[in-house]
């Protein structure tokens, strides 16, 4: 573990920075999600120093960006960009990966500054692996921070698209959490410590998380490693400020402690889900996922601690009854959010038409039975 190091007399110069905000106005985010995100981003807008640049995407079953490119955090942009978030509403479908790209095609590639992109969004998809491979293929020095809005937000996504995007994930399940949440979040957007980072390590050190995260102010650097010796010094190297920055880490002689192997295991575990995620093979997933889980006795996803009640949960005698429980949905979401597929044909219709058509022949045939 490692803590950054203080603001001093001489590192007084902000990094510039330019923060895009892509908030999803999907109709799943319909009532207290959408109030709660739009609440967030005009606090997050307010926040900005005139010294920042910013933008806006917005996407559902389509996208669309503030301005072409990032504009300077003026009063007179800012106050135009607040009022333009009033105008927002939610519906229409959740395409993630197309609000990725737009807010990616925005970016200013001859700028010099660090990139921020905050996603504000309940996560209501499913198509996972298409999106981590955006973020590693096209997300390059970009920052990613996630924020889940509601009370049914999809973590798992929030978490992980903030891990393969070198950012964090914040939830907000109550709009009275809004303003002491996102306040968090932008307070420690506003103070980027040290970024870029590496390790010089020994040959065939397993080092997790592969992509160190850029530290923020008051936040350490924690990373698990298995290593076939231990070293007597540990050289990280990174940037402060836009300058190069270089610290040795001398390492304690090492101890037998509980918990450290099954740390690093517990880590390697959810390597292996990410690998998973991003296509590899699910047989070569499956295979050293349990060797790891039973080496360590951990759980995962093809292990599990199991725990057997004999004690009967009811007399044998009683009559078992059967009642139909009503799915609800999650609280501030209305039904009119939830679109589903218009896939069912209009029963009813046709067999009106059917009967129609039916009584029709019937007396079509009786009129030619006088005839004859």
């Amino acid at each position: 573990m490692l803590m950054p190091p203080l603001p001093d007399e001489t590192m007084r110069q902000r990094t510039p920075r330019e923060v895009v905000f892509v908030l999803d106005t999907s109709g799943s985010m319909a009532g207290t999600s959408i109030r709660a995100a739009k609440s967030a981003l005009k606090n997050a807008l307010r926040r900005l120093d005139w010294q920042d640049h910013f933008n806006i995407v917005l996407f559902n079953s389509e996208t669309t960006a503030y301005a072409p490119g990032a504009r300077r955090a003026s009063r007179g942009a800012i106050e135009e960009a607040v009022r333009w978030v009033n105008r927002i509403s939610a519906d229409g479908g959740t395409e993630l990966l197309k609000g990725l790209q737009r807010a990616i095609e925005t970016r200013d590639r001859g700028a010099q500054r660090l990139r921020q992109m905050v996603f504000i969004t309940d996560g209501a998809i499913r198509d996972h692996e298409s999106l981590f491979q955006a973020i590693d293929t096209d997300l390059g020095d970009d920052r990613l921070f996630t924020v889940g809005i509601g009370n049914a937000p999809n973590t798992h996504l929030m978490t992980e698209m903030a891990h393969h995007g070198g950012g964090t994930s914040t939830y907000i399940a109550e709009p009275g959490d809004v303003a002491q949440k996102m306040g968090s979040l932008l307070r420690q957007l506003e103070s980027p410590a040290l970024t870029n980072l590496t390790m010089d390590l020994p040959v065939g050190a397993d080092i997790l998380p592969r992509r160190l995260p850029d530290l923020y102010a008051g936040e350490p650097l924690m990373a698990f490693m298995k290593l076939d010796a231990m070293p007597h010094q540990i050289r990280i190297q990174g940037q402060r400020n836009g300058q190069s920055w270089e610290q040795s880490l001398a390492l304690p002689e090492p101890a037998q402690q509980a918990g450290i192997a099954q740390a690093w295991a517990r880590e390697k575990l959810r390597h292996w889900q990410r690998k998973q995620a991003r296509g590899a093979d699910r047989e070569l997933v499956r295979e050293a996922s349990l060797r790891l889980a039973l080496a360590h006795r951990l759980v995962s996803p093809y292990t599990s601690l199991v725990a057997v009640d004999k004690t009967s949960a009811r007399v044998r005698e009683a009559m078992l009854e059967r009642y139909n429980i009503e799915g609800e949905l999650p609280h501030g979401m209305r039904d009119p959010a939830i679109r589903l597929a218009r896939t069912a044909t209009p029963a009813q219709l046709l067999l009106m038409i059917a009967g129609g058509l039916l009584l029709l022949a019937a007396i079509l045939w009786m009129l030619s039975r006088r005839r004859s």
